[in-house]
């Protein structure tokens, strides 16, 4: 069966069987591990997968400690926790999955995965509106995906990998400075 521009039709089951299987295996591998571990990505990032039935949460933190004045007359503990205000911190939410369009189904995985930003905390100046341009990077990534000749190849953990590629600007975050 196919539309009349000669797609596949894939239904919504086959499509959640497939995202399910792809995510259970992305689980396996992983292991003990959370993804910026599994990857080998800066050690101040940390990004953690939060399975669910029909998508994925994926929460995006990074922490700078690079900045710890230490303040002459002040115990080192104390320099320590003061220079904790002066430090970038970011986290970012995402959720991963399926289209659930009952009009046309998405039919994963001949079309990408939805990306979708959940929420974002912070800590530090930044120039620009972070929910803006993270949205920005989503449809970024979203185009990418639906020009690239491979897209029925492309499983989970590459799709993750890829988006994290996108974004993993954070070791430039700086607090003291008004880049970003």
């Amino acid at each position: 069966m196919s539309w009349d521009d000669g797609t596949i039709i894939i239904n919504m089951d086959q499509s959640k069987k497939i995202f399910k299987r792809q995510l259970n295996l992305l689980i396996k591998n992983l292991g003990s591990k959370n993804i910026s571990e599994y990857f080998d990505l800066n050690k101040n990032l940390n990004i953690e997968l939060y399975p669910k039935n029909d998508y994925c949460n994926i929460k995006i933190s990074y922490k700078n400690n690079n900045y710890i004045f230490y303040f002459p007359s002040f115990p080192k503990k104390l320099s320590e926790y003061i220079s904790e205000f002066n430090n970038c911190y970011i986290e970012i939410n995402f959720k991963i999955g399926i289209s659930k369009s009952l009009r046309r189904p998405q039919r994963f995985p001949f079309k990408p995965l939805i990306w979708k930003l959940d929420n974002i905390k912070h800590r530090g100046h930044f120039q620009i509106n972070l929910k803006k341009y993270y949205e920005y990077v989503i449809n970024l990534h979203k185009e990418d995906l639906m020009n690239s000749n491979s897209i029925c190849s492309l499983y989970l953990e590459k799709d993750i990998l890829l988006f994290i590629k996108k974004i993993n600007h954070f070791e430039y975050f700086d607090p003291l400075s008004n880049i970003i």
